[in-house]
């Protein structure tokens, strides 16, 4: 929470945990806002870089700098979760294309053994048993 006073032409941002951060500028000051346990905040009207007018408490914007540095913070997070999200993705696929593999073959030998892989329930109920257990549902394989 800032203690930040902000002045009339002052660019600010509206806090917050995505980006990009509402911007615009300070056009006037106002009566404290009451929080809902009553107390008393300084605000502040805000000309938004889209053109809406608001008052808002001082407590929920960050000066221009601090926005920039905090958006930079936040896109550095967001592209380090990415690139996790990507390796883990790659080894997915991989393992999804071995169990894929797998079940062709499974296929393949049950048709050799002149019958459909459904009709080997008790050897597939592992593989349903972990794909239920995986949170995967399809509705195909209950019937």
């Amino acid at each position: 929470m800032s203690d930040q006073t902000f002045v009339k032409d002052q660019r600010v941002a509206l806090r917050g945990n995505s980006t990009p951060f509402q911007r615009g500028t300070v056009v006037g000051t106002t009566k404290p806002m009451t929080s809902g346990l009553g107390v008393q905040l300084p605000a502040v009207v805000v000309e938004w870089d889209n053109g809406n007018v608001q008052k808002v408490t001082a407590r929920s914007l960050m000066n221009e700098s601090e926005a920039d540095a905090e958006e930079a913070k936040l896109t550095a997070e967001q592209s380090k979760m990415e690139e996790e999200f990507e390796v883990a993705r790659a080894k997915i696929a991989a393992k999804m294309n071995e169990s894929a593999a797998a079940l062709r073959e499974a296929a393949k030998l049950a048709k050799e053994a002149g019958a459909d892989l459904q009709d080997f329930y008790d050897e597939t109920r592992p593989l349903l048993r972990a794909m239920d257990a995986a949170g995967w549902s399809t509705s195909s394989l209950s019937c």
